[in-house]
C-alpha cells in the first residue's frame, strides 16, 4: 500500500510540474499570446528598472501584433500609436520613446520575439528611431504538449 501511494506522489509532483508550462500562441487575445506576454516580460524586466517620466507607454501600432491587446499592461497604461500619432506625441518635446514588437522570430529550433524601445525624433519631415536595447523573449516548441513554452529572456542590443 505504501508503494502505491509514493508512486502515486510522484506522479502527482511529476504532473503538477508539468501542468505549469503554459501553451503560447498568437490565435488568442489573452495571456496565452506572445506579443502580450513578451510586453508583460519587458515591463517587469526593463521597465521595473527604469523610471519612466509617465505611466504610458507608446507602442508601435502593427494590426497583425497589437490589435486585441489590452490598454493597460502591469499597470502601465499603454497606447498604440501610427507615425501620425508620434508627431503629436513629440508637440514640444525633445522625444518620445516608442516601443516596437517585433513578429515572431524562427531561427532554428529557437523562437524569439523581441520588445525594442526606440528614442524617436522628428527634424526635416523625418523621424529618426535610435534603437535603445531591448528585451528578447525566448520560447521553445514542447513535444509532449505540442506549443510554444517559455524559455527565457535576454536584455541587451537586439
Amino acid at each position: 500500500m505504501k508503494v502505491y501511494i509514493i508512486a502515486l506522489l510522484l506522479l502527482m509532483t511529476f504532473r503538477f510540474e508539468k501542468g505549469f508550462s503554459q501553451c503560447f500562441g498568437t490565435e488568442k487575445k489573452d495571456s496565452t499570446d506572445i506579443y502580450l506576454f513578451s510586453l508583460m516580460k519587458y515591463c517587469d524586466q526593463y521597465l521595473g528598472k527604469t523610471s519612466l517620466s509617465s505611466p504610458t507607454i507608446l507602442v508601435e501600432n502593427n494590426y497583425f501584433i497589437t490589435e486585441g491587446l489590452p490598454d493597460n499592461v502591469r499597470g502601465y497604461k499603454v497606447r498604440y500609436v501610427y507615425n501620425s500619432d508620434i508627431k503629436s506625441e513629440l508637440s514640444g518635446k525633445k522625444n518620445v520613446t516608442v516601443v516596437r514588437i517585433v513578429p515572431l522570430m524562427v531561427k532554428g529550433d529557437d523562437f524569439s520575439v523581441s520588445v525594442i524601445p526606440f528614442s524617436v525624433t522628428y527634424s526635416k519631415k523625418n523621424f529618426n528611431y535610435v534603437n535603445g536595447g531591448g528585451l528578447g523573449v525566448s520560447f521553445e516548441y514542447d513535444t509532449q504538449s505540442k506549443c510554444l513554452t517559455f524559455k527565457e529572456c535576454k536584455r541587451g542590443n537586439i
